[in-house]
């Protein structure tokens, strides 16, 4: 179900980053689903149900590829998500 909040770049991004932390993960690692499977049985049952918005491929596609970029724009710094 679609979620305004939850659905947001920059919650999506932190729940990333949030479980990126919690589990050590190297940032020049191309995890596996499997290992991404193992890591998401190991968190609380309120942040698996966030993760859990989305399917493991999509997942961990993400937390192997996901970055923050900072672009300059008109003056102004915007962060984008990619």
């Amino acid at each position: 179900m679609a979620d305004e909040y939850l659905d947001a770049a920059p919650e999506i991004y932190g729940r990333m980053m949030e479980f990126r932390y919690n589990h050590n993960m190297d940032p020049n690692k191309k995890y596996t689903s499997k290992e991404i499977q193992k890591m998401l049985k190991q968190e609380s049952k309120e942040f698996n149900s966030e993760l859990q918005r989305y399917d493991l491929d999509s997942l961990t596609k993400a937390l192997n590829e996901v970055a923050q970029n900072e672009l300059f724009n008109n003056s102004l710094f915007t962060t984008y998500y990619t």
